[in-house]
């Protein structure tokens, strides 16, 4: 295994200018629903729990009942309750009694009434309330979404979301399960604020299970002042996705929580809305597809900035790190220098060719990741008109067993700092295209950081490195741009001639 190390300096690299990412003050408690002492009991108005008999219109009776009262708590009592699409009130809480199970109608039975929402789904959610306040779900009972015929017939079928809160304030989902959605679990998004989602269960096959689950993102966020803690997540797609094409998020916690199968803590892939001060502290990830997963394109993208990740433990995580601003492409198919013909291709296609992508003051600290074979442990790709910026990875443990190299492509202002990298020693540290960064270390580290450049003289490379060792084979890799060294030591194995106006610091 090569290792590398560094630690916190107290100096910036020289070429290293604007503002690094930083701590920003996380959401504040949002405030709570506040819900009338009333009760309805929905067997009170026909419900039958056998799993046989529809509850669409006696659940819908309890709901209307507790609205005509002003508001108050719907209880589903023990029992399977089946039951198609409802809509909720203000001052609402529909609670599920220990033992009690709501059910979704299953594929073919479900009716399709159409939604207006393209974020949501064409279908009318299972759960549906739109622009109320004080709502909530609560209790230790599960909703079950039967999400199976509708995974097998997804690429033909439109599928309803479980629960949709949208533009609603003051929102509290506490202490449910939620298994087998046909699409996303829950979507809440509308800037409208106020939102707690906590002690939350949710299930789903993985993508790589047999079937799997198509497009189950656990949650969906677009929203401001927002809290996530204490969750258990597991499922086929985004385990959580912040970020919409309409409304801003920002004030975002998400806090102890426990990812399993899944696509990751994500940001995007639509994030014109914006996304800002959002803070992912004291969480752990098994087996999770991805870890921190930053995902955008053209047409799609807008500012996510001062977005912390603090103290995460990750498990056989195939992707920790990755920040993708060519989300439509895929990695299988794209490399940095077949860039242009994509963008010509997209700007053809595209006309109002706009909403680029731009990432900024993004900090990585305390994190422990462990990554199995297959898919390179750390990506940062931005674009040569947005390169990411002002990125900081503090005290970043990453194992990997990977042969595939970790790459900075597009990149600027980005620091590493405290961080062990022990990959195979068979392979690069990291491969650089358009990428400034350093390395900055307290004490003189010795091992060596092996840098490969994807090409030669083709792109700008930048290096700054303090009491570091460094070893460049690629023939002139960073020969173009700024050279900064402060008691360390970089082995250049292979012709090294640059251009006469290179600025060097030593």
């Amino acid at each position: 295994m090569n290792v590398v190390k560094c630690w916190i300096g107290s100096r910036l690299p020289l070429l290293i200018v604007g503002c690094l990412a930083s701590a920003q003050a996380p959401a504040q408690n949002p405030a709570l629903p506040t819900i009338p002492a009333n009760t309805f009991y929905i067997t009170n108005y026909g419900a039958i729990g056998d799993g046989v008999f529809t509850n669409t219109t006696p659940i819908q009776n309890a709901i209307n009942a507790a609205n005509t009262a002003g508001g108050g708590t719907v209880r589903v009592t023990a029992g399977n309750f089946l039951c198609g699409p409802l809509t909720f009130v203000n001052n609402l809480n529909l609670q599920l009694d220990a033992g009690a199970t709501l059910t979704l109608l299953p594929y073919g039975q479900y009716p399709t009434y159409p939604y207006p929402d393209p974020d949501v789904g064409s279908v009318t959610p299972f759960i549906n309330a739109s622009s109320l306040h004080d709502v909530e779900i609560s209790g230790t009972g599960v909703i079950e979404g039967q999400g199976l015929p509708w995974w097998n017939a997804y690429q033909t079928n439109a599928r309803p979301t479980m629960v949709n809160f949208s533009a609603c304030t003051r929102v509290l989902i506490q202490d449910i399960t939620c298994s087998n959605s046909p699409q996303p679990f829950l979507v809440v998004k509308g800037k409208a604020g106020n939102v707690t989602i906590q002690r939350v269960k949710i299930y789903a096959p993985s993508s790589g299970a047999s079937p799997p689950s198509h497009n189950t993102d656990a949650i969906d966020l677009a929203e401001t002042n927002a809290v996530i803690r204490d969750c258990t997540i597991s499922t086929g797609d985004d385990n959580l996705a912040v970020g919409s094409s309409a409304s801003a998020s920002y004030d975002i916690l998400v806090t102890n929580c426990v990812f399993g199968a899944g696509h990751g803590c994500s940001i995007g892939s639509y994030t014109s809305g914006g996304v800002s001060n959002l803070t992912v502290i004291n969480c752990s990830f098994n087996g999770t597809d991805n870890g921190i997963r930053l995902k955008s394109q053209q047409g799609r993208g807008g500012i996510v900035q001062n977005c912390n990740y603090y103290n995460l433990t990750m498990t056989n995580v195939d992707w920790p790190f990755l920040i993708y601003s060519y989300y439509e492409y895929g990695l299988g198919t794209l490399t940095p220098l077949n860039l242009q013909a994509v963008d010509n291709i997209a700007l053809t296609n595209t006309p109002t060719f706009d909403k680029t992508p731009v990432w900024r003051n993004i900090s990585f600290s305390n994190i422990v990741a462990t990554v199995p074979s297959g898919r390179p442990p750390l990506m940062i790709w931005g674009r040569p008109e947005s390169p990411a910026s002002n990125i900081v990875f503090r005290a970043v443990n990453l194992i990997s067993s990977s042969t595939l190299v970790p790459g900075l492509y597009g990149v600027t202002n980005l620091i590493f700092e405290n961080c062990t990298f022990n990959l195979p020693s068979s392979i690069y540290t990291l491969q650089l295209y358009d990428a400034q960064f350093s390395v900055t270390n307290s004490a003189l580290v010795t091992n060596l950081i092996k840098l490969d450049g994807l090409t030669t003289n083709g792109a700008v490379n930048s290096l700054a490195l303090y009491n570091a060792r460094a070893a460049v084979t690629k023939t002139n890799a960073i020969a173009s741009a700024p050279l900064a060294l402060a008691n360390s030591l970089l082995n250049v194995t292979n012709h090294f001639a640059p251009p006469h106006a290179t600025p060097f610091n030593f």
